[in-house]
């Protein structure tokens, strides 16, 4: 019987911790639907920023990265 409670009471922890589980991946899946959605223009975007860059200068280049990443 002792067996049988100590069992009983692990399976109600594990089980009550994986409720929150739950609640996280929800959390985690609405927000990569989010930047699915976005995903496409992030692309883009970063395509046209490479393609303009190649032609600049070096100097040139750091500086308008250095930029963009602090956007």
């Amino acid at each position: 019987m002792d067996l049988c409670s100590k069992k009983l009471d692990r399976a109600t922890k594990l089980i009550g911790g994986l409720g929150g589980e739950k609640t996280r991946w929800t959390e985690v899946a609405e927000k990569l639907g989010k930047d699915y959605v976005n995903l496409t223009g992030d692309v883009l975007l970063s395509a046209a920023f490479i393609a303009y860059l190649g032609i600049v200068a070096e100097l040139l280049r750091a500086c308008h990265a250095q930029t963009h990443t602090q956007l």
